[in-house]
């Protein structure tokens, strides 16, 4: 088997990465594997190769993508219809490699991460193949276009949209299977490839690393988890600053917000100050989850499942989320966390939570319950791999 990535599995700094990398190690435990991934400048070689303790072959190639060559790339991807996210890793010296990997042998299946590595699928003509999804990049770019305040934001976010849905309908049909990470984007991708096999493997967590603390909860810390630089969180950011902790400061002067998160962008970075902690990267966030008293998923932008939440839920600490926090996972509002999407509401969430001590082990209780039973990520990587056994099977 073959998987293909446009970035390495490693370090686990968001959940991307976080993803990728369990259904990497599963991967390597049940078949033959091989991996190909493209290389950012901030990744080191040898310990991106040091995955191979997992038991898989690693390939591995310094990506060539930049902001010079994304501009290039602009015209010519909306002539194709291509979103640029995906352009920038469809790389000649890559495909010299993969198409090499290809010669060499004799693959049952191949596994592409994420839809901005199908554009080598021509190499693999007659092997079965899958993509995992992780996100369905149009809801996510549409509520980009929603959300940000700039006319230039919001005109990127419709024509990136409308590339990825004409990329997707021209693509997805193509693959034998379909993985997604939500019953919602399954029905979503569905129609796009109705003769293709698209099921649900939802996120997942490691719930013998994510599991409740012994020290005692610290009275008046908020905390918002993620990577710092990926544009979504940034924006929670700046929402949360801007419509929702004026609100909660007005009772609650005493507050301290923690935003933890690698390689924060500028404007996130300029929201520290009296009372709010923007810490960059932290080595281990479990002692920011086991000493909060709230976890806040204040998201506007994004699609699939935050495995933030179900990190959180698996450390016993209760959560106020909006809707596209909280979307595809199965929880319900005010049983496992808290759902609120107006600001004002939001915040009174918040409130009440820290002053309900009762409703705050209630929520605690019951999501640890359901993370347990459902996400642990054995259950879901082995839901993908009988699937690849089905389609190898099939073939032969």
């Amino acid at each position: 088997m073959l998987t293909i990535a446009p970035r390495p599995p490693w370090p686990l700094t968001d959940g991307g990465a976080i993803r990728a990398f369990h259904i990497f190690r599963q991967m390597a435990a049940d078949f033959d594997l091989d991996l190909a991934t493209l290389l950012r400048p901030q990744d080191d070689d040898v310990d991106v190769r040091g995955l191979a303790s997992h038991g898989a072959r690693i390939h591995t190639l310094r990506s060539q993508a930049s902001q010079v060559r994304d501009a290039v790339n602009l015209l010519p991807g909306l002539v194709a219809g291509t979103p640029i996210t995906y352009t920038r890793y469809n790389q000649p010296a890559f495909r010299r490699l993969l198409a090499g990997l290809a010669r060499e042998n004799r693959y049952d299946f191949v596994l592409f991460d994420r839809m901005h590595t199908t554009h080598y699928r021509d190499l693999f003509a007659g092997v079965p193949h899958g993509v995992d999804t992780q996100n369905n990049d149009i809801t996510m770019y549409e509520r980009w276009a929603e959300n940000r305040p700039d006319p230039a934001s919001k005109a990127f976010g419709r024509i990136q949209a409308n590339l990825c849905r004409r990329y997707l309908q021209r693509v997805l049909p193509q693959m034998d299977l379909v993985f997604t990470v939500s019953d919602k984007e399954r029905q979503q991708l569905q129609v796009m490839a109705p003769a293709s096999t698209v099921l649900e493997a939802s996120n997942g967590v490691d719930i013998e690393k994510f599991r409740p603390g012994t020290a005692e909860r610290k009275p008046n810390v908020l905390l918002f988890l993620g990577n710092m630089g990926w544009l979504p969180n940034a924006d929670g950011c700046e929402f949360l600053l801007r419509d929702i902790m004026p609100i909660i400061r007005a009772k609650r002067p005493d507050i301290h917000l923690v935003l933890a998160g690698h390689e924060p962008r500028p404007n996130v970075r300029a929201l520290a100050g009296e009372g709010v902690e923007v810490t960059g990267f932290v080595p281990d966030v479990l002692p920011y989850l086991h000493e909060s008293t709230v976890f806040i998923v204040p998201l506007r932008i994004g699609a699939g499942t935050r495995l933030k939440i179900l990190e959180a839920m698996g450390t016993r600490i209760p959560i106020v989320s909006t809707s596209v926090g909280a979307e595809g996972i199965a929880g319900q509002d005010g049983r496992h966390f808290l759902i609120r999407d107006d600001p004002r509401a939001f915040a009174e969430a918040v409130l009440d939570l820290m002053d309900n001590a009762p409703l705050r082990e209630s929520l605690a209780d019951n999501a640890l319950e359901l993370v347990v039973s459902t996400y642990e990520w054995s259950i879901i990587t082995r839901r993908m791999t009988d699937a690849i056994r089905e389609q190898i099977a099939a073939r032969h």
